[in-house]
């Protein structure tokens, strides 16, 4: 996943279009509170960029940081070299800001699902000012608070008979959903049944980030034994040649292990004492949840 990789906000995946297609149906008394419905997903929408921008601010600046105390404390570092003033400053801002990503990471997740359940409550307005009244009181039983049981409902209850297309865009085009935002958001920030610290590592070469969870605090001696394994394989798994990602690296030797050898199999299950795991990728999981809303309103444009 590159840093700059970011799915612009347009006229599609904003519902724009869908919204411009109604206002030529209905009236503007109708549509009241629909718009207003409208502009707070919207607003939510336009949140997740602006965090994703914060969040690349927060890898950078650790990324520095592991930089400049790789390049003055390490073991092989220059004896006697100290960091310049302005590098002095980099350590100083992220000590003081070093668990913003945290704050920034589990914001992301949060807002994507509650932009969500923004968008059940607005579709299900919508249907309800078109439909059949027996199709009415079918939508009527569906909750507008929660996107996760909206999506049950047309899934797995009634949705094929309110709207065969809307039923199999729900099913085909929101698999991510569960594994990817649902289950993180509960498990691992509302709920915290997981208990870890959120991580990143990026590449300096082609500035490719990857997100990731510890049961603690790892330091640097895990990067660099993670290094050791990667060096050590380069002929065996010649793709990893250069990679510096420490969360993708250790979910490929994770996958790789029956060809490691023993000493490198006994050093990953060393570090694994701190890995927790990879989570989805945000860009990714941002490029679905783009896709899904440009489905959606190309379908209400046609269906209005």
């Amino acid at each position: 996943m590159k840093a700059s990789d970011h799915v612009e906000i347009n006229e599609k995946n904003s519902l724009h279009q869908m919204m411009l297609k109604l206002k030529t149906k209905k009236t503007k008394e109708e549509l009241d509170d629909i718009w207003l419905t409208y502009f707070s997903f919207k607003t939510t929408f336009s949140f997740l960029p602006e965090i994703w921008n914060r969040i690349q601010c927060d890898i950078k600046l650790i990324a520095d940081k592991n930089y400049i105390e790789g390049t003055y404390y390490s073991p092989d570092a220059e004896e006697g070299s100290e960091p310049t003033e302005a590098e002095k400053k980099i350590l100083k801002e992220c000590k003081e800001h070093e668990d913003r990503i945290i704050l920034d990471t589990e914001d992301w997740f949060i807002h994507s699902h509650i932009l969500m359940d923004k968008f059940a409550k607005l579709i299900k307005k919508i249907f309800l000012l078109f439909m059949t009244e027996e199709k009415k009181q079918m939508i009527l039983n569906i909750t507008d608070k929660s996107f996760y049981e909206f999506k049950d409902y047309f899934v797995n209850k009634d949705g094929k008979i309110i709207d065969e297309e809307f039923y199999l865009l729900m099913m085909n085009y929101t698999k991510w959903f569960e594994p990817d935002l649902k289950n993180i958001r509960d498990d691992m920030i509302q709920h915290e049944s997981v208990p870890k610290i959120w991580g990143s590592s990026i590449d300096s070469r082609n500035n490719d980030i990857a997100f990731g969870y510890s049961k603690f605090r790892p330091y640097m001696g895990f990067l660099e034994k993670t290094y050791q394994i990667r060096d050590r394989n380069i002929t065996l798994f010649p793709q990893i040649k250069d990679n510096q990602n420490y969360f993708e690296l250790l979910v490929f030797f994770e996958e790789h292990s029956k060809e490691l050898k023993q000493k490198d199999k006994d050093l990953l299950k060393f570090i694994k004492k701190s890995y927790g795991g990879k989570i989805p990728d945000i860009i990714l999981l941002y490029e679905k949840m783009s896709d899904f809303f440009t489905r959606i309103n190309d379908y209400f444009v046609n269906f209005l």
